[in-house]
């Protein structure tokens, strides 16, 4: 009998670490300056790390190194409001401490920092045909296409006529744009489509 209540115990104690995710997709952030560099909210992490399971009975820690995470030392001191060390792609760790049992899991979250869009446009000159200027905004779209490595099935680029149609990407106009007046500004929203940063 007390064979049998022990591994009941241990049967229960593995199930309910069993009911951890400990596989996330990678947080994903864009870069303001493209710089690799940029700053994570790893707490909102927290929700998904816990599903299945009381979020009350567990502690999550996160760390930058294996070791740290083993050891349960040197705990990010502002997993809110965290800026990865490593460019672009980095990887933290993740302790998760059931606090009942102060058994802890240790799994890894994969940070990305995604370039934005390159965008270099020159000023676009026309000349009046019966009091009419036409402009080829295609040829505009095609040289953020190149500035972005020819990568026109992944960056879209629209135009618009307000800033905030571009902000809010409403009422875009089509690539020919036609005008009588001898100025006007012209926004653009160039977007990577994969990634959503814009």
């Amino acid at each position: 009998m007390k064979k049998t209540i022990l591994y009941l115990f241990l049967l229960f104690s593995v199930s309910l670490f069993a009911q951890l995710q400990t596989d996330y997709p990678p947080m994903e952030v864009c870069d303001d300056n493209n710089d690799g560099i940029a700053n994570f909210d790893l707490t909102s992490k927290i929700p998904e790390i816990l599903a299945g399971v009381n979020p009350s009975d567990y502690q999550v820690y996160f760390y930058e190194t294996t070791v740290d995470a083993s050891t349960g030392a040197n705990p990010i001191s502002n997993p809110s409001n965290y800026t990865n060390i490593v460019p672009n792609v980095q990887v933290v760790y993740v302790g998760i401490v059931n606090i009942n049992t102060n058994e802890t899991v240790i799994t890894s979250l994969e940070l990305m920092v995604n370039p934005t869009p390159v965008i270099s446009i020159p000023t676009v000159t026309a000349c009046y045909e019966q009091g009419i200027a036409g402009f080829d905004l295609g040829s505009v779209a095609e040289s953020i296409w190149v500035q972005n490595g020819n990568a026109f099935n992944s960056i879209n680029v629209d135009f618009y006529m307000t800033e905030a149609d571009a902000a809010n990407q409403v009422n875009p106009i089509g690539y020919y744009f036609q005008t009588q007046n001898q100025v006007t500004d012209i926004f653009v929203n160039v977007t990577n489509t994969v990634t959503g940063c814009t």
